[in-house]
């Protein structure tokens, strides 16, 4: 259970806060708990706009619909963030992956006195095989 903050008017005081329990909103995937329908966990983008919208409903009507679309647009930009931050991280964290900008290829031209040698044409042999056996 998670536990949200209140004014509470009813002595006066404004600035008052009591501790309201909310109820956990996460759905249980287990048959038994579920009446017999397999429901599937919330995930945390569902869960925080529950709590957001709990909370918001305690404000009064004016505030309502801007809070609400304010609260929606930054849940959206914070999942939006986390998610290209793990993407950021994974990369960088994994060595096999070679970004665009790092990416070159390298063309060699042969000089044609050179080409007919038989010593050249061993060495080029043996190249093409080591880069067969590397690009597998």
């Amino acid at each position: 259970m998670s536990t949200r903050n209140e004014t509470d008017n009813s002595t006066g005081g404004a600035n008052k806060r009591v501790r309201i329990q909310v109820e956990n909103t996460t759905n249980v995937n287990t048959p038994a708990a579920s009446g017999g329908d397999n429901k599937q966990p919330l995930s945390c983008i569902e869960l925080a706009r529950k709590q957001a919208t709990s909370y918001i409903e305690s404000l009064p009507d004016y505030l309502r619909t801007r809070l609400t679309d304010m609260a929606n647009d930054t849940l959206n930009a914070y999942a939006k963030y986390y998610r290209k931050n793990q993407t950021y991280v994974d990369r960088k964290n994994n060595p096999d992956i070679i970004p665009g900008s790092a990416q070159i290829s390298i063309t060699l031209s042969v000089v044609k006195g050179v080409e007919e040698e038989p010593g050249f044409q061993a060495l080029a042999k043996r190249t093409a095989e080591v880069v067969t056996l590397l690009t597998r």
